[in-house]
């Protein structure tokens, strides 16, 4: 809903006039706090002029869905307004993609693994600091959607070096490998190694993730980097990242062969040194 109300040009006070609420109530509603019946959401959608009934079916019934609120909100101390934003879109896709440079993502991480990543290096650490604790936890449920019924496919493509570098020390490294190994046997989970041998590829510019939602026509992209991470919705820009992506699977090892590399990463041979 925010993203629709971006594409109308409008900023939180000018649509909060037009749907005769308040700014605060809107925001609100476009991070996930409140969930909205589906006859508020057909007048909001009527009053940013989606006057197609087959066009607004599929948000209606997202809303449907949406009245139970995210489990998401459990974890108020670890999700501000932008990543409830992205864990609405991430719950509801359908289908995810995802190019890696430098770490496993966060779909794919063990507890130890998650913990390094995000400011202690060992297991034991970790334990003594509970706000480390629950933020691995979060991290954790994030990965229920792969799982169920309706489990969302997931593609991965990573860089070789994702593989190469032991964050966590030697220990943590290897549980994460063989957790690689499990999670890309899954029938809605695909992975693929980027190796270092490929000379270029459309991905040199940063990681990104595509999310293609369980109901609708609708995708966006996370684009990220360093310093910052932005969505983008234009469909020029999403059908490129699509592309982008296509290009990254095509050029990357086969799933077989990324499983083959991991395992010769876990077991070199005498050789190998």
């Amino acid at each position: 809903m925010r993203l629709l109300r971006e594409r109308r040009g409008m900023n939180l006070a000018e649509a909060a006039d037009l749907l005769s609420k308040s700014k605060a109530a809107l925001g609100k509603f476009e991070n996930g706090q409140v969930a909205l019946k589906p006859s508020e959401v057909d007048y909001i959608l009527l009053k940013y002029e989606m006057y197609d009934a087959a066009e607004r079916g599929p948000y209606l019934r997202l809303s449907e869905r949406g009245r139970a609120k995210g489990w998401w909100l459990e974890y108020k101390e670890v999700v501000d307004g932008k990543g409830a934003d992205f864990l609405s879109i991430e719950s509801e896709a359908g289908r995810i993609d995802i190019f890696s440079t430098m770490v496993v993502p966060g779909l794919m991480q063990t507890p130890a693994y998650a913990a390094a990543m995000m400011g202690g290096s060992t297991p034991e650490e970790a334990e003594r600091e509970p706000d480390l604790q629950t933020k691995v936890a979060f991290r954790m449920e994030r990965q229920r959607i792969l799982h169920g019924d309706s489990a969302t496919r997931l593609h991965v493509v990573i860089s070789e070096a994702v593989i190469r570098q032991k964050f966590g020390g030697e220990s943590v490294w290897r549980e994460q490998m063989q957790a690689l190994l499990t999670v890309s046997r899954m029938e809605n989970v695909s992975l693929q190694i980027m190796p270092f041998a490929a000379e270029t590829h459309p991905g040199m510019s940063g990681a990104f993730i595509v999310f293609d939602a369980l109901e609708g026509d609708f995708s966006v992209v996370l684009v990220e980097s360093r310093s910052f991470s932005t969505f983008l919705d234009d469909l020029d820009q999403v059908a490129l990242y699509n592309s982008m992506f296509e290009e990254l699977k095509r050029l990357a090892l086969s799933p077989e062969a990324t499983r083959e590399l991991i395992d010769d990463a876990l077991h070199p041979s005498a050789s190998d040194g």
